[in-house]
């Protein structure tokens, strides 16, 4: 009797959806589906590799930022916060930036956010929604600015030239990953 007992357990852990595609952490309560896993893996190769780039060439390619931006799309498709969430996001984020550009450019008469910049917000959009990206340039922003201020104060008569895109990326895996693996503790993943 007590083997049919457990082969019953098995065999409804085996139907039940959470079961068989949630693996857990080793001393934590976050859980990650095997989507899950296979986005997030996408989400970091991409990001690891335009940090990359962009610290070698100050460029952030269009080959890297536009997939990652259809397959945050595609994420959000299957998953909160959901299409039109993400979609506002990614406009939202590349229209913050390249106003930021614009305006900047028109000020200053010199570059102080590339292309790629708005680029890379706006996956950051897609990824996390409209409501991550606040947090996401919180976080790239205070980085950023821990990373520059000694070589910013240091005396030197040439402007200080730092690639945005490894901040960037870094926020987009925290607020992405905090989203995943915490969802009803983190406050910018409503359902839409």
């Amino acid at each position: 009797m007590e083997c049919l007992s457990q082969s019953n357990q098995i065999a409804d852990r085996w139907t039940d959806w959470r079961g068989l595609y949630r693996s857990d952490f080793v001393g934590s309560n976050a859980r990650m589906s095997l989507l899950e896993i296979a986005f997030g893996s996408v989400l970091l190769s991409f990001l690891v590799a335009l940090s990359i780039h962009d610290v070698r060439t100050h460029r952030l390619p269009d080959a890297g930022t536009l997939p990652l931006t259809a397959c945050g799309l595609f994420w959000s498709w299957l998953h909160p916060p959901g299409f039109s969430g993400s979609l506002i996001g990614a406009a939202g984020g590349y229209l913050v930036f390249a106003g930021i550009q614009v305006a900047y450019r028109a000020l200053r008469g010199r570059d102080g956010l590339g292309g790629g910049d708005a680029k890379l917000l706006a996956a950051a959009g897609a990824w996390c929604g409209w409501q991550g990206l606040a947090p996401v340039v919180l976080i790239a922003s205070a980085f950023g600015l821990i990373v520059s201020l000694p070589r910013a104060t240091s005396p030197r008569t040439d402007p200080v030239r730092i690639a945005f895109g490894p901040f960037l990326s870094l926020a987009i895996a925290a607020v992405w990953f905090s989203s995943v693996l915490w969802p009803d503790q983190v406050f910018w993943t409503p359902e839409f």
